[in-house]
């Protein structure tokens, strides 16, 4: 069972709309940081204009976010969002409370606690009114803003974010994809075999804007091609979709599947699940991506090695899949989730613990 103060930790850092009394003194430690953070540096784009931000601009603004959020200049962070955004952690354990706290308070709570934090913003993919965007946060958990001791261990996990925003640029809603148990790991809370222990940044940084181009729509056709089939529980037909390079990784897991072969293996959910049911809740393209965020659902046919009566337990995942084309076929495959939701559902983990 993990320790419940992990999981005090991992509400406070991980869901931007989580609120529990036992934080409020979190809270005022983070804004008073703040307060006395260092400013972001010279060439950090000023706070978003009021004309519409569309295209590079709004690239340009995602970077500006996260250079703020980097040199936690507080006043340039708070400006990226509206007045009352909806911005959540999807899939927190522990699941979220009903009142939306300030984004920039509980980013501050997580920021606290790594002075050292270091952000490579490797993906930025933007429509008029969407942007997503993939980070590699690093740093050493020493400071106390979490609400527990400091472990001195370092993290280096990625962490992506889709937002809607207005049409000067300012974020409406936030949904933030991160695995809970990959930060357990890293911390040395609660080890696993499949999450990583670090993580390296990407050969090479993507910026790509929605042109609506024939290239784009045959992206998006040929993955909406591909999870029809999926659907339907056709996984050759699904595997027909990459290319024979192709890389498939589930983020809360260190390995990445590669050739037809791993990746059949990795999509064939029904081969241990029963009740499979897939959905799309959202799918749009940017120069060679496509961004899809969808649900799956299902049931274990049978029990999970080591916990007896786990068979017939439901679970279901909110999925953010970022996939790359290449020459009409998918070469690289990301699907970002929170693993915990995963172990909780099933009863890995004590839910009624972490409250």
């Amino acid at each position: 069972m993990i320790r419940t103060a992990a999981f005090t930790l991992l509400v406070s850092a991980l869901g931007p709309t989580v609120a529990c009394k036992k934080q409020e003194a979190d809270k005022k430690e983070a804004t008073a940081k703040a307060a006395d953070s260092p400013k972001a540096a010279d060439s950090l784009p000023e706070a978003i204009a009021s004309r519409e931000v569309v295209g590079a601009d709004l690239v340009r603004a995602v970077e500006g976010c996260w250079s703020a959020f980097a040199a936690w200049d507080k006043e340039k962070f708070k400006a990226c969002y509206t007045d009352d955004p909806e911005a959540r952690s999807v899939d927190a354990i522990p699941k979220e409370t009903e009142h939306p706290a300030d984004p920039v308070v509980q980013a501050g709570l997580f920021r606290n606690a790594f002075p050292d934090l270091t952000v490579e913003l490797e993906l930025v993919l933007v429509t008029a009114n969407k942007t997503a965007a993939v980070g590699l946060l690093a740093g050493t958990h020493q400071g106390r803003s979490l609400g527990m001791p400091p472990t001195n261990k370092p993290i280096s996990m990625y962490y992506a974010q889709v937002t809607e925003v207005d049409p000067s640029g300012r974020i409406v809603k936030a949904r933030d994809y991160v695995d809970q148990a990959t930060l357990l790991h890293q911390l040395g809370l609660q080890e696993t075999d499949s999450s990583p222990a670090s993580e390296t940044p990407w050969k090479e940084d993507v910026r790509a804007t929605m042109k609506g181009d024939e290239a784009e729509k045959a992206n998006l056709a040929a993955f909406r091609t591909g999870f029809s089939a999926l659907a339907q529980r056709d996984v050759k037909a699904a595997v027909a979709g990459y290319a024979d390079s192709a890389t498939y990784r589930y983020m809360p897991e260190a390995a990445p599947r590669t050739g037809s072969k791993e990746i059949g293996e990795a999509l064939d959910y029904f081969a241990t699940n029963t009740d499979v049911e897939l959905t799309l809740r959202d799918a749009w393209a940017a120069g060679s991506w496509v961004v899809a965020e969808t649900t799956v659902r299902g049931r274990l046919a049978k029990d999970l090695p080591g916990i007896k009566e786990s068979k017939g337990k439901s679970w279901q995942q909110n999925l953010l899949e970022l996939i790359e084309f290449s020459g009409g076929k998918i070469a690289r495959h990301l699907v970002f989730a929170n693993g915990l939701k995963f172990a909780a559902d099933v009863g890995l983990v004590d839910v009624e613990a972490m409250r």
